[in-house]
């Protein structure tokens, strides 16, 4: 069969274009979890748009937009159903969320790309009854998902939840991907626009990958709560500070019996040793340690060092204010 040139007219090529609008998402009815995981996620979402956008145009030294569609939870089945021909999916494994993360592509949003890498509009497109890229082209494709997977690990990153995406291959059929029907998925529709063409893509993974990460919990927890601990913190150090002590020093102790005791009469004189070095106490906790002698006529005690840990935490939350 021929080659055939054809100019994308978008309103037919519609399989990818209206697929985002088959989403009928309204977080207000989503359970306050699903609430977080969207608005979350579609932050990260704007900032991978940004990033993939200049990385793109840097690449292909044409200037491009990446808009970020929506972000949607949705049923695994509902979603594959949508695709009715061969698609690009590239498959990708974060430790972090301990989940495959799926790129979905148009090959028409490849052929697109490539030709405008070479120099052409990006109108025309060589259409072959069965479409084989060459090792050059491979290599340009493998870039480009390395560009996808780049921008979406750093749009995680500057949102303070580290993570980490590894390529493990591509295919050309949605079946492969394991996944069981009645799964929900995160599901975030993006579009590429350059000059009139226009073309979506997508990156999905398990929604359950959220929960069952460390990462996104102890970095949700600590988002949620970090200035109120700061100011709990600062007012408890306040407080405790404000508090009147008695310190109390032992120079010595000496153990004598009960009939000794009883023995003792006024002017009798108790021996006893004294070390060099004396602890203070607060509520016979040691608190100081360090040596005794006097200062303006009084017995005094010069600190050589904090014993209690709870001291330097005081002296630290005291210095932040």
């Amino acid at each position: 069969m021929s080659d055939q040139q054809f100019n994308i007219d978008n309103k037919k090529n519609d399989s990818f274009l209206n697929l985002h609008k088959n989403f009928s998402l309204n977080i207000n009815k989503l359970d306050k979890k699903n609430q977080l995981k969207v608005e979350i996620l579609q932050k990260i979402n704007q900032k991978f748009s940004g990033y993939f956008k200049s990385m793109l145009s840097n690449y292909i030294k044409k200037s491009v937009e990446i808009t970020l569609n929506k972000t949607d939870i949705q049923k695994y089945c509902s979603f594959i159903k949508q695709f009715k021909k061969l698609i690009s999916l590239n498959i990708t494994y974060s430790n972090a969320l301990k989940a495959n993360i799926i790129l979905i592509l148009d090959p028409i949003f490849i052929s697109i790309v490539l030709e405008i890498f070479f120099g052409g509009s990006g109108n025309n497109i060589s259409v072959k009854e069965i479409k084989k890229f060459t090792i050059s082209e491979n290599r340009i494709i493998q870039t480009l998902i390395n560009l996808m997977i780049k921008s979406y690990q750093k749009s995680w990153e500057t949102s303070h939840y580290s993570i980490d995406i590894n390529f493990i291959s591509s295919d050309t059929c949605i079946k492969i991907i394991e996944f069981e029907n009645e799964e929900d998925m995160l599901i975030s529709s993006f579009k590429f626009t350059y000059k009139n063409i226009e073309n979506n893509f997508f990156i999905i993974f398990s929604s359950y990958a959220l929960e069952i990460s460390d990462n996104f919990n102890n970095k949700k927890l600590s988002k949620i709560s970090k200035n109120s601990e700061i100011k709990w913190k600062k007012k408890l150090s306040n407080e405790i500070q404000s508090s009147e002590l008695n310190i109390q020093v032992r120079f010595s102790e000496v153990a004598i019996s009960i009939a000794n005791l009883i023995k003792l009469k006024k002017g009798e004189i108790i021996p006893f040793s004294c070390s060099e070095k004396l602890t203070a106490y607060v509520d016979c906790v040691p608190v100081f340690s360090g040596y005794y002698g006097s200062l303006n006529g009084y017995y005094a005690l010069k600190i050589d060092n904090t014993i209690h840990s709870s001291i330097n935490e005081l002296k630290k939350q005291g210095s932040t204010e």
